[in-house]
Parts: C-alpha cells; structure tokens; sequence
C-alpha cells in the first residue's frame, strides 16, 4: 500500500542524508489510482521532495526523481524509471532511455493551445499482471510475440515519440491526435498478443471508437501500460474539450480530466500595492506602514508584510515585481530591497534562518521595481497601480497584491506538521489562481466570521461556476450546509460591497452568499490576477473621482459590470493589517 511507498522512500532519504522524520498531511488527491497514471510514483516524489523542502536538502529534480524510485522498487511495485517523470510538473518532458542512462528534455510550447482530455474509464485493469508479460520479451526473446513487443517498445516507439515532441513543439494539434491514433494501433498490432487478457480491454476501445467522442477528436489512446484503466485524447478546440467532457461524464458515466497546453503563462508581472497606515495604527504609523510592520513566518524569521507578497510572486515564476509604495516611507523600502549586501561580517553574525532570508532577498531584488504613490494626486492604492501601466504595456494580465495583507494556508492541515513548513505562506494560493486564470480576472476569496470582517474589507456572493472535491476544513470557519463551497470553487461574482458589522440586517443580507453558514460572508483576500482591462476601468474612475482617494475594489467593480469577475474560493486564513487586532491574530498566522 501506500504506506510501505512512503517507508521505501523514507529510507533512501535516509541512507544519503541526515534527516530524521516528519509528517504528512495529503489534504487533497484528485489522480485516480491504479488507473496507468502513476499514481504511486506521483506519490513516491511527493514523499521525497516533503523531505528536500522541509529540511532544505538542496536535492534537485532528478535527485528526488532518483530517491522517489529506488524508494518504490524496494516494495512489490513494478514501476519504471519513466513514471517519476511527475516530478518535472506541468512542464512537458521527453526522458530518453539508453540503458540506465536518462536524459530528459523540456520541450517549449508554441502561443498556440493543444486541448487533450484524460479520462478515467470507471473500469479495471492489472498492471502488474501487464508489465509482468511484456519484460517476458526482455532481454532476449523466445518467440515471434516477444520479438514483437521489443520492436513495439524499441524503433516503432522511439518514431512516433520523436514525431510527436515535433507536434507539441509546433502547436499541430492534428498531428498529435493522428499519432496517438497511430500508437495505439502499433500497441494493438504488438502488444496485446502478450497478454490478451488485460490489453483486449474492450471498455478502451469502446470509448476511443465511440460515435459521439470521434466528432470532437483529432486521435486518442490508451494511457501508459494501457488495458481499461485511463485514455487520452486530443480535442479539436477549447468547444470540442468542453463537449467531450460533458459527454463522457454524463452519457458515458467516467471521470474526465481537462488538460490543457500552451506556453509558459503571459502573465510576467506582479503588482504590489502598499497602502497608507490606517489612523487607527498611529503613532506606529509615523515610522512604518503596515506593510513593512513584521510578522514570525513558520522558522520564527521576522520578515516584513511585504517580503511574503514579494516572494509569494517570485515563487510563482513571475519575472517583474513593481512595487508601490507611500512616497514618505521610500527610503524603508530602499532599505530593505537594497542591492547592496549585507557585510560578511553581519551575515556571519546572524543564526542560520535569518541568513538564509538575507540571501533569498538578495536573490529577488534584480526583479523588485519601487514606485511611489503619485504625491500629486488624491490618494487611494488604484491611482498607484494606474502610475505602473506604462510598465506593463502590451501585457494582457496582471498579477496584484497588497503588501500588507497575509495569507496562510496552514488551515489544510494540522499546524504541527513539519511539511507545512515553508508551504503555509501564500505562493500556493498564488500558483493556484494563475492556474486557474483563462482570460476572465480572477480573485481570490476567504471565509470570514460578520465579526471579524474589517472597515476596508470588500465582501462579494456570486454564482457556482464549477467546482472541485475539496471540502473547506473547519478551520477556515465554515461548517457549511449544502449547498457546500468547497475550496477551488469558482463563482462568477454577481455583488460586491464593502462591508461593516454596522450595517443594516437588509444591506447585509444582499451580500448573503448561499452555502454558508449564518454569519459568514465571503471577502477578497488580497490576490488577484486581473485583466488589463482594469487599467481602463480605473481611467475611467479618475476622471469621475478626481479629488477623492481611488480604490482598487472600486475597478474591480468597474470589471465585474463589464466584462465579468470569477472569485475562487481559498482554504485559509487571511489579515489584514489595519488595525491593532489584526497585528495579534498576524502573530501567531504561520505558527
């Protein structure tokens, strides 16, 4: 089982590193098992980069391939060195084998999108039974059918892989689906004769010659070792995606996956918007804003608010980082982001972590930009924001956070757990809402108590969009009756307001969002990936409101009106540093 995966993995680690444990919370799976998608591998590498993570190994990709696999191979599984191939994440690969040699190659994606569905097919199969007959033909065959898994597995094989890296590469659709129509014929021709009773699999090749799937294909095949475990496909269009998936949900009753292609996200840039200390932080105020107060982080490393936003954007792969900033609080910031580097002497003189944290922001400040707040205007985080789209120009989306907002997605799990380590902080969040972007602005949303709900905070209720199995623990507040949001939701905002306890019980109730509990609500939490149209809608504002500060929720509002605004919805807890209480609840945020 899964257990003896992670112990063979365990032990690898060990023989090579001087670590000792840790514990594991797997909040979320959404990769069918047994299924040929290499699930135990997925699995094996999960274990082996929690420990490169947790005790900063310093391991790189192949090593934790390396250590996830002879960790599996210590149990019955008979996986291949290919199936860690997981590890490389969204980034295509060709691994190219010359006996225990691997090489592997990313391969870059044209502007153009390839749309493919992965299908589980609700059936059966047995891959060891499946390996075990096709190693039969190695290393020297015995008869006809063993010579032709080796040709199958050998030159036909290495063909249709060479050709097939040149489709992804040139964004040919058409070809690629023609050459998984062509594999699976050749593993037809070859391979099912070495165990027919697994590589028949009829519910396979039911669905890959099925009357309502052929319209919206350009090729399929079966998946890995094959017989009826998963297929993919190659759809036609973005259209003929959707449809497939409704299709063999619905009608064909299995668990379609949407897989989408395309280049390395357009999104290059991340806005930081830090705002003017609130009047109830003064006197703290005349020193610092918000943005730069400290705050623990899950090492005891006191970082400023903004050094987590910063990051969070780094991590995400983001290449531009423009930060705006108070103009009479400049020189802090200068400070902090400054590229001279610490002495030798201070630096040796700091305990491990804080060294590590002066190191990692010497290695962010060639993509941080500081721009003051204009000083000529009325105020307010947009017009700053408005300051920057010169510096973005032609880019279709951007990246926006405040620097004095927090986020921890520690609720996931238990707070104990050393693998939360590192992982509490806001870069998943992030990474999840770039992954999710298709065009439509997105934010993302917390759940909050009418209590606890901030002077500035922006609440929203909007209308289910699709969703995930992720259910929201209780400890980010919501014990929802159904019908349940769930984390990852997707809600197309239809209402959005800030929002006070002060209120009236009818304006609250406008804002009421269905599927939570009496006395929550659902409010921004800071992260948004918006699109350039909101430099338009905020234009538009300033003109109106040229004497008064300018919000960034009151663009957001200008967007939702005229093109739409998709809310994710975020397991976690956020502050907002806007008055004393949120300092104390900050405190203790990554613990």
């Amino acid at each position: 089982g899964f257990w003896s995966y992670a112990a063979g993995v365990a032990y690898q680690i060990m023989i090579y590193y001087p670590v000792r444990g840790l514990r594991l919370n797997n909040h979320t799976t959404t990769l069918p098992m047994k299924k040929g998608l290499s699930s135990s591998a997925a699995f094996c590498v999960l274990i082996s980069r929690a420990f490169n993570v947790v005790y900063n190994l310093r391991m790189t990709v192949r090593a934790e391939m390396e250590l996830a696999y002879l960790g599996e191979i210590l149990t019955p599984s008979r996986c291949g060195r290919m199936d860690q191939c997981c590890a490389f994440g969204k980034t295509p690969t060709l691994m190219q084998f010359d006996g225990p040699l691997l090489q592997t190659t990313s391969l870059t994606l044209p502007s153009s999108t390839l749309y493919l569905v992965v299908v589980d097919l609700n059936a059966s199969k047995d891959t060891k039974e499946i390996l075990a007959s096709l190693n039969k033909a190695y290393p020297f065959p015995s008869n006809p059918i063993e010579e032709g898994v080796q040709r199958l597995l050998g030159p036909v094989n290495e063909d249709i892989v060479q050709r097939a890296s040149k489709a992804i590469h040139d964004g040919d659709a058409e070809q690629l689906g023609k050459l998984m129509t062509e594999a699976q014929a050749a593993f037809d021709q070859y391979a099912i004769p070495a165990c027919p009773q697994q590589l028949t699999s009829p519910v396979l090749h039911s669905v890959l010659t099925h009357p309502k799937v052929l319209p919206h294909i350009f090729g399929a095949k079966g998946v890995g070792s094959q017989g009826d475990g998963c297929a993919q496909m190659v759809a036609r269009s973005l259209e003929d995606q959707k449809a497939l998936l409704k299709i063999l949900a619905e009608e064909l009753h299995m668990r379609p996956f949407p897989l989408t292609m395309t280049s390395a996200s357009p999104i290059k840039t991340c806005l930081i918007l830090c705002d003017e200390p609130a009047p109830s932080l003064f006197p703290a105020s005349l020193t610092s804003p918000p943005s730069l107060f400290p705050v623990a982080d899950a090492d005891g490393v006191s970082k400023p608010a903004v050094l987590y936003a910063v990051q969070a954007a780094a991590d995400a792969g983001l290449e531009q980082i423009i930060v705006v900033v108070p103009a009479r609080f400049l020189a802090q910031f200068e400070a902090l982001f400054s590229p001279t580097p610490p002495s030798s002497q201070l630096l040796l003189s700091l305990p491990l972590p804080q060294q590590a944290a002066a190191r990692r922001i010497q290695s962010l400040i060639s993509k941080i930009t500081l721009v003051p707040q204009p000083a000529d205007k009325a105020g307010g985080t947009a017009r700053g924001l408005l300051a920057c789209r010169s510096m973005v120009e032609g880019q279709s989306a951007v990246v926006v956070l405040h620097g004095e907002r927090l986020f921890s997605t520690k609720g996931r799990g238990d707070s104990s757990d050393a693998s939360a380590k590192g992982q509490r902080e806001e870069s998943p969040l992030l990474r999840e809402l770039l992954d999710h972007y298709d065009g439509t602005s997105l934010v993302g949303l917390q759940l909050q108590r009418e209590e606890e709900v901030g002077p500035t905070t922006v609440c929203v209720r909007g209308e289910a969009v699709t969703g995930n199995s992720d259910p929201i623990s209780q400890t980010s507040l919501a014990e929802t009756p159904p019908p349940h949001l769930r984390a990852g939701d997707l809600l197309r905002l239809d209402a959005m307001h800030a929002r006070s306890t002060s209120q009236s019980s009818a304006r609250r109730d406008s804002i009421a969002q269905p599927g939570l509990e009496k006395g929550s609500v659902l409010a921004l939490s800071g992260h948004a990936v918006l699109s350039a149209a909101i430099f338009d809608a905020l234009a538009a504002l300033e003109k109106q409101h040229v004497t008064v500060p300018l919000e960034l929720a009151a663009g957001l509002e200008g967007l939702r009106s005229s093109e739409g605004l998709l809310g994710m919805v975020c397991e976690g807890r956020g502050v907002e540093l806007s008055e004393p209480a949120a300092l104390v609840q900050a405190a203790t945020l990554f613990q």
